[in-house]
């Protein structure tokens, strides 16, 4: 299975200028490399962006077999402010000839590649330079629309809190200012790529669910589950520079549920306050199956 890889902005800036950029500098510098007239998301996807390199470039492979089971996932009664991500920022890579996120603009064909999200935890207002500590999530969608070698993304922030559903938030996202401008996706699409970043932070981390799976090295795949999930492997990876998780293995591997979709929502921890997807008790049909996954996988690293 093949996944796009997220391009950054320091990444396309060397080809168009056929040059090598300090990395540091670069990320510190948006207003002496774009001018003053920058709009708050480029700002901050520059510091997602930094961030994340520095981070050691945490990702999630989106398995073709889960998302239409995410984007169908309409939540009304769980509030926003559950939602949280692992690991900020991260990327959601989607995987290769994919039609599920795919576009055609001006006789060409375009698809969702990546998702860069990032939660924030303050807002500063710009007028008054007030902050207030407030939550959301921001995300950055490319769909291979490309200006001068630069990626354009579509930025979308969501506001998490305990008033907003999770549904209600979706459906209230207002449209970028830059909405009208170069390439038209679907306000739907966009939605439901929305949803598949909010649904994916309710996906259970527990690796006996099988759901979310340390994307360890091809050779160690085997070693790691029959390890019972020793995480040396996982540092092994990280060490080799690949920090990510594959989400939804199992799922593209063995389809064979009994209803409409393998996940079900519960409420855990103290209280039951806590959602989360698991696989929907009963819904398996071949469980010994789904216990030999990824391990099948074999892949270029």
């Amino acid at each position: 299975m093949e996944f796009f890889d997220y391009n950054t902005v320091h990444e396309a800036w060397e080809k168009l200028t056929h040059s090598k950029v300090d990395m540091e500098k670069f990320y510190h510098s948006p207003y002496q490399i774009l001018g003053n007239d920058i709009e708050a998301g480029t700002i901050n996807q520059w510091h997602c962006e930094y961030v994340w390199l520095k981070d050691k470039k945490p990702y999630y492979n989106i398995y073709p077999g889960i998302i239409r089971h995410l984007i169908k996932l309409k939540e009304e009664k769980v509030p926003t402010s559950a939602i949280s991500l692992p690991i900020a920022p991260i990327v959601f890579r989607m995987p290769k000839n994919n039609d599920d996120f795919k576009v055609v603009w001006q006789n060409q064909s375009y698809q969702l590649r990546t998702i860069l999200a990032h939660e924030a935890k303050i807002e500063v207002d710009m007028t008054t330079a007030n902050v207030h500590h407030k939550r959301s999530m921001m995300v950055w969608m490319d769909f291979g629309e490309r200006n001068i070698n630069i990626p354009i993304h579509f930025y979308k922030k969501i506001p998490l809190s305990e008033e907003t559903m999770l549904e209600e938030a979706i459906d209230k996202l207002p449209d970028s200012p830059t909405s009208q401008i170069g390439m038209q996706v679907p306000e739907e699409m966009l939605r439901n790529a929305i949803r598949l970043v909010l649904s994916t932070c309710l996906i259970s981390q527990d690796l006996e669910d099988g759901l979310i799976v340390p994307d360890v090295l091809s050779d160690d795949r085997i070693k790691y589950e029959q390890s019972k999930f020793d995480p040396k492997y996982v540092d092994k990876a990280k060490r080799r520079g690949k920090f990510g998780f594959n989400v939804g293995a199992s799922i593209e591997i063995a389809p064979h549920w009994r209803g409409p979709s393998p996940l079900a929502l519960y409420w855990t921890g103290e209280g039951r306050k806590t959602p989360k997807y698991r696989y929907r008790k009963g819904s398996i049909v071949h469980r010994e199956i789904v216990k030999e996954i990824p391990s099948g996988y074999k892949e270029n690293e």
